[in-house]
């Protein structure tokens, strides 16, 4: 794939921007709060390994889905969600406030990519199944799940970072998809490649951001290894089969960011 400098330029301008907006919407949040309770959040990226873990980003998986349920949204996916979540072999990691899960992602080291053609050889980390909790910051928590997927990408020697998103019916009136992309790459600093229609017909948006190392430490403590512990473990999560997420407050289950 042909990508041009001042293409990059920009959106590595742009994603810097971003990240240079955190510490400020950091400070600005932590003033808001009582005098008592003001201090500092601490952020931890880490796998999804132990069973109290697993239980707790299942739980989140599931009261995002009654949020999309009680506002009669679509859910991200068919069936159940947080199966994936469920099974150990998963490579699944979490983004931690205070000892729970504010976020989560499923990561695939060496995706197949068959949505997308020549760039398919193309060194990727593909991230899906991406979930925010509900009524949670959840710009700020959409942001740094970005911004650690640009990174990790990066460290785990990947050109990008990718995601698909579904982009067409059973979206009630087109506004779910519409809403959903607007949100991941004016808020959260995805770049829209191009769509893609899969074998099922249904239209599937093509984003990603380049793999570049950041420099987030005092936000996020990251205890993700580079490489899997058992690889040949891993459950492959499912193709994209259905829907997507949106609203600002639903977005960041980006089905493959997302999927």
């Amino acid at each position: 794939m042909t990508v041009s400098t001042d293409g990059n330029n920009t959106e590595l301008q742009r994603l810097s921007s971003l990240l240079n907006q955190l510490p400020e919407l950091k400070n600005r949040q932590e003033a808001e709060k009582p005098f008592a309770v003001r201090r500092r959040a601490s952020y931890e990226m880490r796998p999804v390994r132990t069973p109290s873990d697993r239980s707790a980003v299942v739980e989140l998986v599931e009261r995002r889905t009654r949020w999309l349920d009680d506002r009669g949204l679509a859910s991200p996916y068919l069936g159940d969600p947080a199966t994936a979540y469920r099974k150990s072999g998963t490579d699944a990691v979490a983004l931690f406030e205070d000892g729970s899960p504010v976020g989560c992602l499923s990561l695939d080291r060496r995706p197949a990519l068959s949505s997308w053609d020549g760039d398919r050889a193309e060194p990727s980390l593909l991230v899906s199944l991406a979930y925010t909790a509900p009524g949670h910051k959840t710009d700020m928590v959409g942001r740094l799940l970005t911004l650690w997927a640009s990174d990790f990408a990066h460290r785990i020697g990947a050109e990008w970072a990718r995601c698909e998103v579904p982009c067409e019916a059973p979206f009630r009136d087109g506004a779910l998809p519409i809403r959903l992309l607007d949100h991941l790459t004016k808020t959260c600093g995805w770049h829209w490649l191009r769509t893609r229609r899969v074998t099922d017909k249904r239209p599937l948006a093509l984003l990603q951001i380049p793999a570049q190392s950041r420099s987030f430490q005092s936000l996020i403590r990251c205890t993700v290894p580079v490489h899997p512990e058992n690889p040949a473990d891993h459950v492959p999560v499912p193709p994209v089969t259905a829907r997507g997420t949106g609203t600002p407050e639903s977005a960041h289950q980006a089905a493959h960011p997302t999927g």
